[in-house]
């Protein structure tokens, strides 16, 4: 993806998974701020498995003093989870930033546990799709997935369809944890993984290949590209609407965070806004998203890079 220095940070979100009957509200502290308690929001359960849990916080005030108007360098902070460690996946850091000198975009966060049993997501455009196919046009799709492991000839993931057409069927597993090497340790509390730094968009060129190795799929996709089946992107000009939907066969992974981030203006899972007026960008609605993973084992503080890139 190309590197942008955001101008403005306009929101920020930390999202935690994890599972145990009854997973207590998280305790983490990211770059020295802790968030505990009331900071945090439960969101809905699985209503296929029971035990998979998902929460949130707002961590904009902290990131926008942090990070101001950007910097040409990464940035790092650290992560911790003071309680439940073995009982939380990890977190997703997710980012939306300003910046006029990019085209229009909409970006939308989605949390909370999707069914294990199926779930849409429908993204509706203001005007029909145009671009599709050329340098600036592109529909970004992070998924965040916990409780996932696919290692050892395990069968544990999830399918997500675009409009009908199967675009993976290995999302899922646990490669974004920090402990066990590249594919993590295999045990609760590491089995996260999301779309985000260091992954590529381009999408799986089978998308009927189930997975070998939690690297099989690195849950970052875009949908106005092909795959190794058809050159054709699975969005199309003249689309009015673009549906996701989401399976889970083996019925115990958790995908709880959705990032979206297209090159037009939409709704998702809302009516679309009238469409932009003129041909300039508009600086309130021009933004970019970036969505990383933030995990590990034991008490210990986790070092992660953060990159403005979108």
């Amino acid at each position: 993806m190309p590197t942008r220095s955001p101008i403005g940070v306009t929101g920020w979100a930390i999202a935690a998974s994890g599972y145990t009957g009854a997973t207590p509200v998280p305790d983490v502290t990211l770059g020295g701020t802790e968030y505990s308690g009331s900071a945090w929001t439960t969101l809905p359960g699985n209503p296929g498995y029971s035990g998979l849990d998902a929460f949130v916080t707002n961590v904009t005030s902290q990131m926008k003093t942090a990070i101001g108007s950007g910097s040409a360098s990464p940035f790092s902070f650290s992560v911790s989870e003071n309680v439940n460690n073995s009982g939380t996946d990890g977190e997703v850091l997710a980012i939306v930033y300003s910046n006029p000198s990019l085209p229009t975009s909409t970006v939308a966060f989605l949390d909370g546990t999707l069914p294990t049993t199926g779930a849409t997501t429908t993204i509706n455009y203001s005007s029909p799709l145009t671009g599709v196919g050329t340098a600036g046009f592109s529909e970004v799709m992070s998924i965040g997935d916990g409780f996932s492991y696919q290692d050892n000839g395990s069968q544990q993931y999830s399918t997500i369809s675009v409009n009908g057409r199967l675009l993976t069927s290995a999302a899922g597993g646990s490669d974004d944890d920090v402990s066990g090497g590249a594919n993590g340790s295999g045990y609760n509390g590491d089995l996260i993984t999301v779309g985000g730094i260091g992954d590529s968009t381009a999408n799986p060129v089978d998308p009927t290949a189930t997975p070998a190795t939690s690297r099989s799929d690195d849950e970052l996709y875009d949908l106005g590209q092909g795959n190794g089946v058809s050159s054709s992107p699975f969005v199309s000009n003249g689309d009015t609407s673009t549906v996701i939907t989401t399976d889970n066969p083996s019925n115990n992974d958790n995908i709880f965070f959705i990032g979206l981030d297209v090159t037009a203006s939409a709704g998702v899972d809302a009516p679309p806004p009238p469409p932009p007026s003129g041909s300039a960008p508009d600086a309130a609605s021009t933004a970019g998203l970036l969505a990383l993973v933030l995990a590990g084992v034991a008490f210990a503080s986790k070092r992660i890079r953060l990159e403005q890139s979108a």
